[in-house]
């Protein structure tokens, strides 16, 4: 059998070698090359691909960029048949679904489905209204035509661990919870598999419920392929440090230690159908990450780069100078190019890696890699001029780039070409309107202008997407300076807000906003609450109470529910739904409510009293 492997490597990654081909029968994989994409990097400017899906002869990848692209690959004959801009921000994972795909939206807590006939996208589920990524979700799969999606949280103060769960969409229930930072889920028959890369655990759950470890992995684990004859799982070198050994080991600790630095490496393993293992395949010539794996058919058509070329990129993962020193001289101009900036720069030789990138910009004027690479270089070499002349260069090649134009923005900014850096800020947000580097890069230019009201303007947009307390505290002082005391001194108080790591403290704090007509802030307050101490039923219920009174609805409904589902009898919580359902029109939803509030609290008069006022008005 032959499968694919999707890559992102960290570094100066260019996106030409984001796909990997294997072959398999028995025992280890076998690396047959990347792929050839066409020259997708140079229009693109994308650093790597994640998800991929199979469908129908045609293979998609989401290609790692800002705004996300989808490339799609006719398997008849290896060409690229599409590839689309896409509304997913942070295209994560993918999978088929009717008349289309569903796309992940890593960034958004939204899925997206597109349309396969006009490529339209709407959104198919919406699982929390935040714009900020609050639950990070990851990967999917189909069951009974519902989708089954893996996400996780932020990390909880003094806890590392980001715990998630794989929700059935369909019910809204978890199938599984409590995992730490689960990423890849594939149906097996009846059985869900799950990875569980903070923990390096591959996880069966099923059917009822119950779930137990396949098989305790090391490192950071990521991508699965389920096969009738065998698993075969990812291993990401790159976050290898990132995953903890998990509980369940009972190895020697000297052998747990040799293994666990053996994970830093990125690597295929190959697992019997039971979980036994079976081979490994050290991939970390070829990669740092490992995003997602799918079968191909036999009869698919992909081409492979050249030799030469895999063999440059080999050696240059390897820091192998004498290799990529051997290379520059039997290669065509441009790979030498490239096989001598790599040994120049292992050499620590900046100035000569400086002059080969510079003769690969030459050699290949319509790749924006080189510029790029060689305004970095000039930069390091004291040449701020040349490197701002190659940041330009870079940023013209790769209009639709979001890195390319932020980097040139960072260069003009630094040699104060403050109009320069207008223009690659601006042209960044009309590619990303969201993006919180490029509203961080734009508070920074209009302070840089002396443009005071501009920089808040931009710090209020960054604190809209991501509510980080060092943008509310660089607010709060930008406001000082500006006149604005009382807006300053709120936001310095979230600052100092933001070190608290006591529930208790944050829930009188969050009924204090409260009682003071800050709903908003009580919100906030009573989330962090939450996340602290996701078992109290009370901070649950003032959660939900702040946000009703924040107007947001559907997180103020689905606290609500959460609580009544654990606890039916709570009257606070089936009159605070029911007046929720009411405040927007919705009384016979709330008349429901209150009924079933009955069913658990018979003949409450404060249910039967609200519950008559809506019938009388409804008669």
């Amino acid at each position: 059998m032959r499968f694919l492997a999707s890559f992102c490597n960290t570094g100066h990654a260019d996106g030409r070698f984001s796909l990997g081909m294997f072959t398999w029968s028995a025992g280890a994989p076998v690396f047959e090359g990347f792929v050839d994409l066409g020259g997708l990097h140079r229009r693109l400017g994308f650093t790597g691909i994640t998800g991929l899906c199979v469908e129908n002869g045609r293979l998609h990848a989401g290609l790692q960029r800002t705004p996300s692209a989808l490339a799609t690959f006719d398997l008849t004959n290896g060409t690229a048949a599409a590839v689309e801009l896409t509304q997913v921000r942070k295209l994560h994972s993918i999978c088929t679904a009717e008349q289309g795909l569903l796309l992940v939206s890593t960034g958004t807590n939204r899925i997206i489905h597109r349309n396969r006939q006009d490529g339209t996208e709407t959104p198919a589920h919406v699982l929390d209204p935040a714009e900020h990524d609050t639950l990070h979700l990851n990967g999917i799969a189909m069951r009974d035509g519902q989708p089954l999606v893996a996400m996780f949280g932020p990390a909880l103060p003094g806890d590392s661990r980001r715990f998630g769960e794989v929700r059935d969409l369909r019910s809204g229930q978890a199938l599984v919870d409590r995992l730490h930072t689960p990423h890849s889920v594939v149906m097996r028959g009846d059985e869900v598999l799950v990875l569980e890369s903070g923990s390096g655990q591959l996880l069966r759950t099923r059917p009822g419920g119950s779930h137990d470890v396949l098989r305790s992995l090391f490192g950071w684990v990521r991508g699965l392929l389920v096969t009738p004859e065998a698993l075969f799982v990812g291993r990401s070198g790159f976050r290898a440090k990132s995953a903890s050994l998990g509980p369940e080991r009972s190895l020697p600790v000297s052998l747990l230690a040799g293994m666990h630095e053996e994970s830093e490496r990125s690597a295929i393993y190959v697992l019997a159908p039971d979980g036994q293992a079976a081979a490994a395949l050290d991939t970390s010539d070829i990669c740092d990450e490992i995003y997602d794996l799918v079968e191909l058919d036999p009869s698919a058509c992909l081409p492979l780069m050249a030799a030469e070329e895999t063999a440059l990129l080999r050696a240059r993962r390897r820091r192998d100078g004498a290799a990529l020193l051997a290379l520059a001289a039997i290669l065509p101009p441009l790979p030498a190019a490239e096989a001598r900036l790599a040994a120049a720069e292992q050499a620590g030789d900046t100035r000569a890696a400086l002059l080969a990138a510079e003769d690969a910009a030459r050699l290949a004027p319509a790749d924006p890699t080189w510029p790029w690479r060689a305004s970095e270089l000039a930069g390091q070499a004291g040449d701020g001029a040349a490197a701002l002349q190659h940041a330009g260069r870079a940023a013209a090649l790769a209009p639709n780039s979001v890195a390319m134009q932020l980097a040139l923005a960072a260069r003009a900014l630094q040699e104060g070409a403050l109009a320069t850096a207008e223009g690659a800020v601006r042209q960044a947000l009309e590619l990303e309107p969201r993006g919180a580097a490029i509203h961080a890069m734009n508070a920074q230019l209009r302070e840089a202008q002396g443009d005071l009201t501009g920089a808040a303007a931009a710090l209020e947009a960054l604190l809209d997407i991501t509510p980080a307390a060092r943008h509310a505290a660089r607010l709060g002082r930008i406001y000082l300076s500006l006149g604005r005391r009382e807006e300053a001194e709120r936001l310095l108080d979230a600052e100092q807000e933001a070190d608290i790591t006591d529930p208790m403290l944050l829930t009188d704090r969050a009924r204090a906003a409260l009682a003071a007509g800050e709903p908003a802030h009580a919100l906030r307050l009573a989330r962090r609450a939450v996340a602290l101490a996701p078992g109290r039923l009370g901070l649950l219920l003032l959660q939900a109470r702040a946000a009703g009174e924040a107007g947001e609805t559907e997180e103020a409904r689905a606290a609500f529910q959460a609580v009544i589902a654990r606890q039916p009898s709570l009257v606070e919580a089936v009159m605070g739904l029911a007046r929720l359902e009411i405040g927007i029109g919705r009384k016979d939803l709330a008349a429901k409510v209150l009924r079933a509030g009955l069913t658990a609290k018979p003949d409450h008069p404060k249910i039967l009293a609200l519950l008559a006022k809506i019938e009388r008005r409804a008669s």
